[in-house]
């Protein structure tokens, strides 16, 4: 006789179950540590660093890594630069600070920088952006 316990008793939870139990658990572990780089990065913090962030949420860096990816299908350094991106460009299309200020504020090591990401990502300079936006409010 082949019979699996595995298969039969209803107290062991299935493959399937198991892994939507890990995945809702990897998505809440990922949404916690977003909230955590969005603060970071608010706080005008550079480096998000992976231990701080584990340690907190009480997981390996690796889990931490892991996790992210699968939720977000990014690492730890990906979700901060474009988190740090987002802030800088709210920032230049909604206020008048000096762009410096923006940069430092959002944790770019110099204005330089933060200029490269805007050139990278929308392809126009922060000024341009800043140009684009009162336009659009006139």
């Amino acid at each position: 006789m082949t019979s699996s316990r595995a298969t039969t008793d209803p107290a062991i939870p299935s493959a399937a179950k198991r892994n939507e139990k890990r995945r809702q658990w990897s998505l809440a572990l990922g949404e916690r540590a977003a909230a955590f780089v969005e603060a970071w990065v608010a706080a005008g913090r550079t480096g998000v660093p992976a231990a701080e962030i584990a340690e907190t949420l009480k997981v390996s860096d690796r889990t931490l890594q892991r996790c992210l990816r699968d939720t977000f299908q990014k690492t730890l350094r990906e979700m901060t630069a474009e988190e740090r991106f987002e802030q800088a460009e709210h920032l230049v299309r909604s206020t008048d600070l000096a762009f410096s200020e923006v940069a430092i504020r959002v944790g770019y090591t110099s204005q330089s920088r933060m200029n490269e990401a805007f050139q990278h990502r929308i392809g126009i300079s922060p000024g341009a952006a800043r140009r684009e936006s009162l336009e659009e409010g006139s």
